[in-house]
């Protein structure tokens, strides 16, 4: 869902979710650029919306990430920032997704943040999906790497040799990417810290 910054088509459409949520007898939930603040120092506009939700019965199902999705430019370092998107929920739907959340993940080219809903989120000790970086190709270290991962012996059936050589270049290629650029994501993050404190 995106709402309108413009106060009339925003009644419009809470009190449409206000009225639809006294008809819908099962779980639902609403996600999207809400452009409004839950806060308790918002404007009238956003309270009036603030009530529109209560009466519907929504929650906020809340996230992880960063305390915002909006920033005032599109490399996500602007000067205002504020919490536009969201999830709201009814209680059905809390109760039959109590695990589920959204992620808050990084701005691209955009002044907001991509949202994610896991409504089964994957338990952290579970091996992260490989990433291959094009730039691994350039450097000067990488096809020995990939030579002598490749090349372990491995017995039995075809499909398993090829999937133990697989899984040997996995761990060997995410050892050497760590030794020799270091953990990508936290650089990334890093960087987009720098950015908003200059």
């Amino acid at each position: 869902m995106c709402d309108s910054t413009y106060t009339e088509p925003k009644k419009t459409q809470w009190n449409f979710i206000s009225e639809f949520s006294s008809d819908v007898q099962q779980p639902w939930l609403i996600l999207g650029d809400l452009n409004f603040h839950l806060d308790s120092n918002s404007n009238s506009s956003d309270k009036w919306v603030q009530n529109r939700i209560n009466d519907a019965g929504l929650i906020d199902i809340g996230y992880e990430g960063k305390d915002y999705t909006w920033t005032s430019n599109s490399y996500g370092t602007g000067s205002r920032k504020a919490r536009l998107d969201m999830a709201l929920s009814n209680n059905d739907w809390t109760f039959s997704f109590a695990t589920a959340k959204i992620l808050h993940l990084n701005f691209v080219a955009s002044d907001h943040c991509l949202v994610l809903l896991i409504t089964d989120p994957i338990p952290k000790n579970l091996l992260k999906p490989f990433k291959f970086f094009r730039t691994w190709i350039e450097h000067s270290n990488f096809k020995n790497t990939i030579d002598q991962s490749w090349n372990v012996d491995v017995h039995g059936s075809p499909a398993y040799k090829l999937s133990q050589k697989q899984h040997s270049s996995r761990i060997s290629l995410s050892q050497w990417n760590r030794m020799e650029f270091g953990d990508i994501q936290k650089n990334i993050n890093n960087l987009q810290n720098e950015l908003q404190i200059a």
